[in-house]
């Protein structure tokens, strides 16, 4: 089957292997459109998490991965709305969007953004699922022994950020390509030594999603930044989206909306003005280069999971189920 996700039976993955497989007739039938990553050397993955308080109903996993072939023009406008709105050293960042600078510059930073190539993909977990992984039918804390050195309170936390970006490289890699993963500073990643740990896991942990061999691996933070701010205005993207879906959940919440429903359609002038600027640039990806895929992920009745593609629209946000995956 052709089709730039590449799905391979056969994978102890649970109901994401349905998933893949659905992502891969999407994309031959041209319901889905998806980049061609695989000619490019190497990949760049960033990641940013968000609803980890305590208030939260669900947490946000955001995964940005590119070809850096495109990151020269991106470079390029990015360093244009530094230069003539934001300045040279403040970050741009979903929770700082209160600054009238950051605001101002929003709209030149996500235009930025659309000339690269690649995916920008979130999964919206409700929190009422526990584990991961016992619902996907998968062996919780496979790799217990190794994340021991984390914090128990996160451990599921760690295993779906490799679960989520293992899925996407499966669909989305080629054999021999080299992996650049770069994630927001916090307690998944909180200092050298655990992301050396983390680079062996996620190379134990992706082997079971992955039907291909990559090529080197790396994983840092925005502590890699060079200086200019290059690093943390990539991670700035998947940062802005996870926020925005964070609070696009909580307006759901202080409407009696539920978003677990089949139709999750909050107006966005119910939503705070930096949700709606973010959620309105993801739902017009059509002409870009860079391309949206958006899950939310709820509990089904039988024990299972219910994976829900969510389509943006620039008036609402609508989910559309997919068959139910237990």
């Amino acid at each position: 089957m052709s089709g730039n996700w590449k799905h391979v039976s056969g994978r102890d993955i649970g109901s994401l292997d349905s998933l893949s497989e659905i992502l891969a007739r999407e994309t031959h039938f041209h319901v889905t459109a998806l980049p061609d990553l695989r000619t490019a050397e190497t990949l760049v993955l960033l990641s940013d998490y968000s609803g980890s308080h305590a208030t939260a109903t669900h947490e946000v996993y955001s995964f940005l991965l590119i070809s850096p072939d495109s990151m020269a023009t991106w470079n390029l406008r990015r360093s244009r709305a530094r230069g003539t709105v934001l300045g040279h050293w403040r970050r741009m960042s979903y929770t700082n969007l209160g600054d009238a600078r950051r605001r101002n510059a929003l709209s030149q930073f996500l235009t930025a953004a659309e000339s690269l190539n690649g995916v920008i993909a979130s999964f919206v977990v409700s929190k009422d699922i526990g584990s991961l992984f016992l619902r996907m039918g998968a062996a919780e804390g496979q790799l217990a022994a190794i994340v021991a050195r984390w914090k128990s309170a996160i451990h599921e936390r760690l295993e779906r950020v490799f679960v989520f970006a293992s899925f996407l490289l499966s669909g989305l890699s080629a054999p021999g390509q080299n992996v650049w993963w770069f994630s927001d500073e916090d307690e998944i990643f909180p200092n050298e030594d655990r992301l050396r740990d983390a680079v062996n896991l996620f190379a134990n942990y992706s082997s079971h999603f992955l039907g291909h061999q990559l090529g080197h691996l790396r994983i840092g933070t925005a502590a890699s930044d060079s200086g200019d701010l290059w690093l943390e205005d990539l991670l700035s993207i998947p940062d802005l989206v996870a926020g925005s879906f964070t609070e696009m959940v909580r307006s759901n919440q202080k409407g009696g909306i539920p978003t677990s429903g089949k139709l999750v359609t909050p107006p966005l002038d119910g939503l705070v003005r930096k949700a709606q600027g973010v959620l309105a640039w993801l739902s017009n990806r059509a002409g870009s280069d860079l391309r949206a895929l958006s899950y939310l992920v709820t509990p089904s009745a039988t024990g299972g999971l219910n994976w829900k593609r969510l389509h943006v629209h620039s008036v609402g946000l609508a989910s559309l189920a997919l068959p139910k995956m237990q």
